[in-house]
């Protein structure tokens, strides 16, 4: 007897055969497909599969009822192939997609059921992927961090809670905040568009989500994933001091019809970043109030302007990080509900001079060790600046543009040093 394949191997987003399997209405499926031709009168049926990213054995049913209804005519043929011929709308077709498009205007890939989003959330989630030592190291390899630090981060991914950084500027919190999303390496699946009572979220983003999958699928074979689905990168998003309230609800846009997905939505999966925490329009306090319920329940919950509120995973990694001091900032019901709170300082003087080896040659420059004891003498002995972590790139992009401007090549040198400094650190700062 044939073993029986592990249930792991099973697609997570099957391609659909039926539209039962798309879980939209036949009602809806037809109404969909005539807001498409209604922007695009004349199409094939090939076109309508790539554009609504179902197969063609589903839009050519649809199409025989839509023709059945006297909403469709065949125009012509476009060729021999099965579904090449071209379709157009009926004057009654198009009176019809005049109206649809009167409430929505989304003509995109079919979306897929809330319930469907949940259960795919839920079994890609961070929480499912633990990660130990040799992940961390991987991932922050471009980053020269403390073990203490090294240590701490590890558990605080796993846990799948908040993560609160804190500490001096120019340190590396952003950076380790988007290193943290990369730990997991595996892509996960985003669709392009989620069915909540009738409306429509668009949830797909291309600038913020890595596409790691083509649009170029076959589509007119069954098998294979859902394309209605979107296989990308874990999500590293960053909200700085631009992030309002508005922009962690729904948004409606009342031409179009449909909404567009908020940010913490966008990023689950993989982790959201909220930079300069505190420098915001919106208090720290009245972000808190927002969450509280998803940072504890790990669901959140949206108002449709029709009135209806749905419950939405929130399986994301918020950290929030900052350089203002923690006390001026949250109160202890604010730490309570972010498990770990990370304090990333300032290099060591060892750590400051790998630091600038390692800028040094990702750029292709030697340098010498009296060079950097010589800056590292000059720059923050006699003046007491503080060391930072972000110091050696920026002084080594300083003498790469001091070189360009001078016709060399980019080289170090003490002069060169100087000239950087000179024109990188505010006096007394």
């Amino acid at each position: 007897m044939e073993a029986i394949r592990p249930e792991a191997e099973v697609p997570l987003v099957g391609c659909p055969r039926t539209m039962a399997d798309l879980g939209m209405t036949p009602i809806f499926l037809k109404d969909h497909l005539l807001r498409t031709f209604y922007f695009e009168p004349v199409q094939t049926g090939f076109d309508l599969a790539k554009k609504t990213c179902i197969p063609l054995s589903i839009v050519d049913r649809l199409i025989n009822e839509l023709r059945n209804d006297s909403l469709l005519e065949v125009r012509g043929g476009a060729g021999e192939r099965k579904m090449s011929f071209k379709v157009t709308l009926t004057e009654k077709g198009r009176a019809r997609g005049a109206e649809l498009v009167s409430v929505s205007s989304y003509a995109g890939a079919v979306p897929v059921p809330l319930e469907d989003y949940r259960r795919v959330v839920q079994a890609q989630s961070m929480l499912n992927a633990p990660v130990n030592r040799q992940d961390l190291d991987d991932a922050f390899t471009h980053l020269v961090l403390s073990e203490d630090l090294l240590s701490q981060l590890g558990p605080a991914v796993n846990s799948g809670q908040s993560i609160f950084l804190y500490g001096p500027p120019g340190n590396g919190k952003t950076t380790i905040a988007e290193a943290i999303a990369c730990i997991s390496g595996e892509g996960i699946m985003i669709p392009y568009a989620l069915e909540v009572d009738g409306q429509i979220i668009k949830v797909y983003d291309p600038v913020n989500h890595t596409r790691l999958d083509s649009d170029e699928e076959d589509i007119e074979e069954i098998g294979g994933p859902d394309r209605r689905w979107v296989r990308c990168a874990r999500p590293a998003m960053v909200a700085g001091g631009e992030l309002t309230l508005g922009m962690l609800d729904l948004a409606f846009d009342r031409l179009s019809g449909y909404y567009e997905a908020p940010l913490q939505m966008k990023a689950n999966g993989g982790v959201l970043v909220i930079d300069d925490f505190g420098r915001q329009s919106v208090s720290p306090r009245e972000l808190l109030n927002r969450w509280i319920i998803p940072l504890e329940k790990r669901m959140d919950f949206f108002p449709l302007h029709t009135g209806k509120i749905f419950e939405a995973p929130f399986d994301v990694l918020i950290i929030f990080a900052t350089n203002l001091e923690p006390a001026d900032l949250v109160d202890e019901a604010f730490l309570r509900r972010i498990q770990y709170s990370l304090f990333v300082g300032n290099p060591t003087p060892d750590q400051y001079v790998l630091i600038f080896r390692s800028i040094c040659e990702g750029h292709g420059i030697q340098v010498a060790d009296e060079d950097i004891a010589y800056l590292m003498d000059q720059v923050y002995g006699p003046m007491g600046r503080q060391m930072r972590g972000c110091h050696p790139r920026d002084i080594v992009n300083h003498v790469i543009d001091i070189c360009k401007y001078n016709g060399q090549q980019p080289h170090i040198d003490r002069e060169l040093l100087d000239q950087a400094c000179a024109s990188y650190f505010i006096q007394g700062i």
